[in-house]
């Protein structure tokens, strides 16, 4: 998984997953917070990607009619 920019997701995910084991209780939970942020930001990033390709083709289409 990785956002547009080249940045892979699965190296951060993996290195949060480790520091949630290391932290306890407390820690885990802060750390599995930030895992469910990224992975929203990721799906949220794949959606602006999807949107911003039908907005250019609605475009194209409107101007060049």
């Amino acid at each position: 998984m990785s956002f547009s920019g080249g940045v892979d997701l699965n190296v951060a995910l993996t290195k949060i997953h480790e520091l949630a084991q290391q932290d306890g209780d407390l820690g885990c939970e802060y750390w599995n917070s930030i895992y469910k942020l990224l992975i929203k930001a990721a799906s949220m990033q794949d959606t602006i990607n999807h949107l911003s390709h039908e907005l250019e083709i609605c475009r194209a289409q409107h101007y060049g009619e």
